[in-house]
C-alpha cells in the first residue's frame, strides 16, 4: 500500500483520526521504505533552487521533530522532512508562478532618416549595399538594422537600385507597399501629390495596396491616384532619366509638373487663375536650364511666366 502524502501530512500535524493515525504508524514500522521512496519522489519534483523561505521552514520544522526520542523520534524526523518538502514543491511552483520574470518586450523599430536639402540629386548607399538616388526634397527613412530588416519609407520621388539579399526589401511610399529581392525600380510620392506609382525597371516586385497586389513586370508600373489603382506600360529608358538630371513627366497633371519645376529650381509657383483640368504631361525636359523648360511648356499649353524673385507667376 503506497503512502499518501495528505495523509502522512495530517498525522505530522496532529489532524488525522485514531484509524488513520493507526494505519500510518503500522505502515512506517513494517514498510519502513515507503518513507524513503517518498522522500526521492520529493526531491525529484522539487528541480529548483530552494528559496531562503523554504529553507528556513525546513530547519525549524527539522528542529521541532528531533526534539521526540526513539525509533518513534526517527521515524518522525523522516516523516517530518517528507512533509517540509511537499510543503516545499508547493512554495517552489507558486514562487515560479509569481516571480517568474515577464516576457521581454520587443524593441520598438528605430528608423534612420535622410533628407536631401540640395538642390541636387544625392546618391545613398544603403547598408546592403543597395543604391537610392534621392529627389530634391525626398525623405527617405530605412531601419537601423538594415541588414535583416530592409524596410524602407520614402516622401517624394527616388530610383532604387537593390542589391540581391535573401531578407526581403520592402518599401512604403503613399498607400504603395513595394517587397522586392534585387531590382531596379523607381517611385514617385510626393506629399502634395494625390499620386503614387511604382515604375519597374528590372526584376520582379510585388507591389500591395487595400484592395490586393499586383506582381510587375519590367516596363510596367502601378498607380494609385484618387481615381483608384491601376496598371500602366512605362517607358523603362526615362524612368530613370532624372538621376541624369534631367526633367522626366509621365502622364502627370499640368498643375503637378509645374510643381516639380518649381521645387526643381527653389521657385515658388503661383497661379493668377486656376489650370485647366484634364491636362496630363508626357515628356523629359532639361534640369539645369528653366528658361528651356518654360518655352517647351509655354509652346504646348500657352501658358505665359513671369519671375519676380523666387516666385514664378503663371498665368493663361
Amino acid at each position: 500500500m503506497p503512502l499518501d502524502p495528505l495523509q502522512l501530512q495530517r498525522w505530522i500535524d496532529g489532524t488525522s483520526d485514531d484509524t488513520e493515525r493507526a494505519e500510518i504508524e503500522m505502515l512506517l514500522a513494517t514498510q519502513p521504505q515507503l518513507l524513503d521512496d517518498l522522500l526521492n519522489e520529493s526531491w525529484d519534483k522539487a528541480d529548483a533552487v530552494m528559496p531562503a523561505e523554504a529553507s528556513d521552514r525546513l530547519k525549524a520544522a527539522l528542529q521541532a521533530k528531533l526534539k521526540l526520542r526513539g525509533r518513534i523520534r526517527s521515524m518522525l524526523w523522516r516523516a517530518a522532512v517528507a512533509a517540509v518538502i511537499i510543503g516545499v514543491m508547493i512554495t517552489l511552483r507558486r514562487h515560479r508562478q509569481t516571480d517568474s520574470p515577464a516576457p521581454a518586450p520587443e524593441m520598438a523599430i528605430q528608423w534612420k532618416t535622410v533628407v536631401n536639402t540640395h538642390a541636387n540629386i544625392v546618391k545613398i548607399t544603403l547598408p546592403d549595399s543597395s543604391f537610392v538616388w534621392l529627389h530634391q526634397k525626398a525623405t527617405l527613412q530605412y531601419v537601423t538594422h538594415f541588414k535583416t530588416n530592409r524596410q524602407v519609407k520614402l516622401s517624394g520621388e527616388a530610383f532604387f537600385e537593390v542589391a540581391a539579399n535573401a531578407h526581403p526589401f520592402t518599401l512604403t511610399a503613399g498607400s504603395l507597399h513595394t517587397t522586392v529581392l534585387g531590382t531596379q525600380f523607381n517611385v514617385e510620392a510626393y506629399p502634395m501629390e494625390q499620386m503614387t506609382r511604382v515604375s519597374l525597371i528590372s526584376g520582379k516586385v510585388a507591389v500591395k495596396f487595400a484592395a490586393g497586389e499586383v506582381v510587375l513586370q519590367p516596363g510596367k508600373a502601378l498607380i494609385a491616384d484618387a481615381q483608384g489603382v491601376r496598371e500602366e506600360s512605362v517607358n523603362v529608358l526615362l524612368s530613370d532619366a532624372w538621376t541624369g538630371n534631367s526633367l522626366v513627366f509621365n502622364h502627370l497633371p499640368l498643375a503637378d509638373v509645374l510643381r516639380r519645376i518649381g521645387d526643381h529650381y527653389g521657385k515658388h509657383i503661383r497661379f493668377d487663375a486656376p489650370l485647366p483640368t484634364g491636362l496630363y504631361f508626357n515628356s523629359v525636359l532639361p534640369g539645369n536650364d528653366l528658361k528651356a523648360a518654360l518655352s517647351n511648356l509655354s509652346f504646348v499649353y500657352k501658358l505665359h511666366f513671369h519671375q519676380q524673385g523666387d516666385t514664378l507667376r503663371v498665368t493663361l
